[in-house]
């Protein structure tokens, strides 16, 4: 059986969405990075150096951690809108469109913890409260 247009239109839909959200979380990691080190760099050159001055850094990289997980819950809602689709339509052979990853849970909190966002800002926060406490 073929694959009717329609089905295809909203499978690069999908597509697309799912794109789009994996470069907002990447340009959003980009922009912490930049932001910190502006930052860092703006509390050395005025000798701001300190545990008092934590909160300047925290705030900002807290409020990308948490724009970050919003765009990761959204692409993974949108992946298992896509799988599901894949699956609910057996009647074509869509198995060239399936994704290589499998479903995974979309809760605000889970996406919190996940490795993409844990591995990204824990080190951030780590190597921000060390260097204003100690250096």
């Amino acid at each position: 059986m073929e694959i009717k247009e329609e089905t295809l239109k909203y499978l690069e839909f999908l597509q697309q969405i799912i794109s789009r959200m994996g470069k907002n979380s990447f340009l959003i990691k980009g922009w912490t990075v930049t932001l910190v080190s502006a930052l860092l760099g703006y509390l050395a050159s005025h000798h701001l150096m300190g545990g008092k001055y934590l909160i300047i850094i925290y705030i900002p990289v807290i409020t990308f951690a948490i724009l970050d997980t919003y765009y990761l819950r959204l692409e993974r809602i949108f992946r298992n809108k896509y799988y599901t689709f894949i699956n609910d339509h057996r009647e074509f052979d869509l198995s060239y469109f399936k994704l290589a990853t499998k479903t995974k849970r979309a809760e605000f909190l889970v996406v919190l913890c996940s490795r993409s966002i844990v591995l990204t800002y824990i080190p951030i926060l780590i190597m921000v409260s060390f260097i204003l406490l100690f250096i």
